[in-house]
């Protein structure tokens, strides 16, 4: 069963999704300030669709591209990943 474009995603189904490490999205969390999941009752993460295309975007930057450089620049400067 698919979800909905809309539909929140759990951490696993962002992980399944991406590729992503579950531990590998809550680290990113912590240095991508655009990365912010809603959080409910007992920490459990639901990520939006936005955040998912973000997700996959900052894999393309890092893993794919080797852009160390440009990690560095976003976390400083907190700008929004564009392709």
């Amino acid at each position: 069963m698919t979800k909905a474009e809309g539909a929140f995603r759990t951490i696993g189904e962002v992980s399944s999704e991406t590729g992503v490490a579950q531990h590998v999205l809550r680290y990113w969390e912590s240095r991508f300030p655009q990365l912010r999941p809603l959080q409910r009752a007992g920490n459990r993460r639901y990520y939006r669709q936005a955040d998912v295309v973000l997700v996959r975007r900052i894999d393309t930057l890092l893993n794919q591209q080797g852009g160390g450089g440009r990690f560095c620049i976003l976390r400083r400067t907190g700008g929004l990943l564009r392709g």
